[in-house]
């Protein structure tokens, strides 16, 4: 994933999640992962975890791509079904999509079977531009910390008497850190360590 994105404020104050967030990211290869890897408790619910992505997106700390999870067909869509099948301008595995939610919003593993699990989020894309299907749900799938988002972790200095780290958190972003440092080819700081938060 490579997005041009904003640079982020530079007196952004970040919440416990949100730093949760980060700094797990900081923990995965080439700082990206699904994001239901980043969760920054057992406790957090889907849609915190993705107002969380939102918030960290719209400040330029992260970048994301989202999956389609449930959609409806449209009215436009519905015109489809009273055109023969030659004139239909889709494909067999579109119409099967569209087959699929004649009835009402489904989500994306009611499907009809006949469609790879593989090639459906790209069917449903192409059938959202053109306007035959509305989503009215998505997911974040995969997460990625921005160049601006590094620079930031680099520069930012959380202030406060809560302890909310663990160690595996504290060793993460120390092994970052440890990256910016001249003349140290080391990328591991310190040996993995159990979390005890």
């Amino acid at each position: 994933m490579s997005f041009v994105q904003p640079s982020p404020n530079p007196s952004l104050v970040l919440s416990v999640a949100e730093l949760k967030v980060l700094l797990k990211l900081l923990g995965q290869v080439d700082y990206c992962a699904p994001l239901e890897q980043l969760k920054p408790s057992a406790k957090v619910a889907k849609r915190e975890l993705m107002a969380i992505a939102q918030s960290l997106q719209a400040n330029a700390l992260i970048v994301y791509l989202s999956q389609i999870e449930r959609f409806a067909i449209t009215q436009r869509g519905r015109m489809l079904f009273r055109l023969e099948m030659a004139a239909r301008p889709v494909t067999p595995d579109e119409w099967r999509v569209m087959q699929s939610c004649r009835k009402g919003a489904i989500a994306v593993e009611q499907i009809s079977a006949k469609v790879p699990q593989s090639v459906r989020q790209e069917l449903l894309k192409n059938l959202e531009q053109r306007e035959f299907i509305k989503v009215t749900e998505r997911a974040v799938a995969d997460v990625q910390l921005t160049q601006a988002g590094q620079a930031f972790l680099r520069s930012y200095r959380p202030c406060g008497g809560q302890a909310v780290l663990s160690l595996d958190l504290l060793t993460n972003y120390l092994n970052f850190m440890s990256l910016a440092l001249p003349g140290d080819g080391e990328t591991e700081l310190m040996p993995q360590t159990r979390a005890i938060a």
